[in-house]
C-alpha cells in the first residue's frame, strides 16, 4: 500500500502537539491562536 510521506509527517506532528497539552482541546486552541498572531507581527 502507498503511503504519502508529507502526510504520515503532518499526523506525527500533530500527535506530538496534542499530547504535549494533555489532548485539552481548549489548550491546544489556545496556543494555536497566539501562534497565529505571532506570524502576523
Amino acid at each position: 500500500m502507498w503511503t504519502d510521506e508529507i502526510v504520515e509527517e503532518i499526523h506525527r506532528i500533530r500527535e506530538k502537539y496534542a499530547e504535549f497539552f494533555n489532548y485539552d482541546l481548549d489548550a491546544i486552541f489556545a496556543s494555536l491562536r497566539k501562534n497565529e498572531g505571532a506570524e502576523k507581527s
